[in-house]
C-alpha cells in the first residue's frame, strides 16, 4: 500500500479516538453553574432525556461480537490508479484477513485480527501491521462516539451538578468535568444538536445524526472536528452507521467513515456481519 494510503487509513481514526477520550470522562460530574432561562424542573427533564435515546443494555443486551470487513477497493483507491499490478497482488492478501469487533459486558472493546501468519517478507508484515494498526485505532475510536449513545448515555446522571438553560426552540445543558466545559445543545423532543467540548489547549465537538424510532432515538451517524493548539493537525470526521436486526435488536451492518486529517483526505468503510449478542 502507499505511504498516502497507509496515512489516510490511521488519520481516519484520530478524532473518533480523541473525542472519545475527551467525552467520556466529562459526562460523569459537574459543577453547577447559574444563569438566565434556567428550567423550573432541570432533573425531571434530563432523567426524560436519558429515557428519549435508544439503549442496548436496557434492551436486555449484556454483550455481542461482530465480524467486519473493510472495503479494500476503497481503500486501496489511490493505489489502483497508481500501481494496479501492485493494488491487485496487495487485494489478494487483504482479502484473507479476518477482523472481528466484542464488546464485553462491561463495555470494554475488543479488535482482533487473524490470517497471513505465514507471512515471511519483512515489507509486507510492516505494511499489514500499518493497516492492522489503522483500522483498529479507526473502530475503537468510532465505536467510543457509538457506545456513549447506544450503550450508554450522552448525558450526566439528573444527580450531578449541571445546569440546564430553557433557550426557546431548543435546550443547553452546560458542566464541566476534570477542566473540559462541556455545552450540549438539543431539541426540547431532547434530540442533540451538537456536544462541544473545549479542555486546555483543544476544542472537540459532535453533530450526532439521530434516527427517530418507537424505541428511541438511534445514532445513525455524527459529524465532528478536532481542534488542537496546532492548526495543522486539525481533523474534521464524517460518520455515517447503518443498522439491521439482530435478534431483535439494532446492531450495525455498515459502517463509512471520511474526512480529513490536517489536508489529507480518507475514506474508509466498513460492513459487519454474523453479529451475536449475549443476552442478560
Amino acid at each position: 500500500m502507499t505511504k498516502g494510503a497507509r496515512k489516510a487509513v490511521v488519520c481516519g481514526s484520530m478524532l473518533a479516538a480523541l473525542l472519545g477520550a475527551a467525552m467520556q470522562p466529562a459526562l460523569g460530574r459537574g459543577q453547577t453553574a447559574t444563569g438566565s432561562g434556567a428550567v423550573a424542573h432541570p432533573k425531571s427533564v434530563l432523567a426524560d432525556a436519558r429515557l428519549a435515546y435508544y439503549n442496548l443494555h436496557s434492551r436486555g443486551m449484556a454483550s455481542f461480537q461482530c465480524d467486519f470487513v473493510p472495503d479494500w477497493n476503497l481503500v486501496l483507491g489511490d493505489m489502483k490508479k497508481t500501481n494496479p499490478d501492485a493494488a491487485k497482488n496487495l487485494l489478494l492478501l487483504l482479502q484473507q484477513l479476518h477482523f472481528t469487533v466484542s464488546i464485553a459486558a462491561d463495555d470494554s472493546l475488543k479488535v482482533t485480527h487473524s490470517g497471513l501468519e505465514n507471512v515471511q517478507n519483512p515489507d509486507v508484515i510492516n505494511g499489514l501491521s500499518q493497516i492492522y494498526g489503522g483500522l483498529e485505532q479507526m473502530v475503537t475510536g468510532t465505536f467510543q462516539t457509538w457506545n456513549l449513545f447506544m450503550l450508554k448515555t450522552p448525558f450526566p446522571d439528573s444527580n450531578s451538578d449541571f445546569e440546564l438553560l430553557d433557550l426557546g426552540p431548543r435546550y443547553q445543558l452546560k458542566f464541566n468535568d476534570a477542566g473540559a466545559n462541556v455545552v450540549t445543545t438539543m431539541g426540547h423532543d431532547f434530540a442533540i444538536e451538537k456536544m462541544e467540548v473545549t479542555n486546555p489547549g483543544s476544542e472537540s465537538s459532535i453533530g450526532p445524526v439521530l434516527t427517530s424510532t418507537p424505541e428511541g432515538f438511534v445514532l445513525a451517524g455524527f459529524d465532528a472536528s478536532y481542534k488542537p493548539q496546532n492548526e495543522g493537525d486539525a481533523t474534521k470526521l464524517r460518520v455515517r452507521l447503518e443498522y439491521a436486526k439482530v435478534q431483535g435488536l439494532e446492531m450495525l451492518s455498515r459502517m463509512t467513515v471520511d474526512g480529513t486529517s490536517g489536508s489529507t483526505p480518507f475514506t474508509v468503510a466498513l460492513g459487519f456481519s454474523n453479529c451475536q449478542a449475549t443476552m442478560k
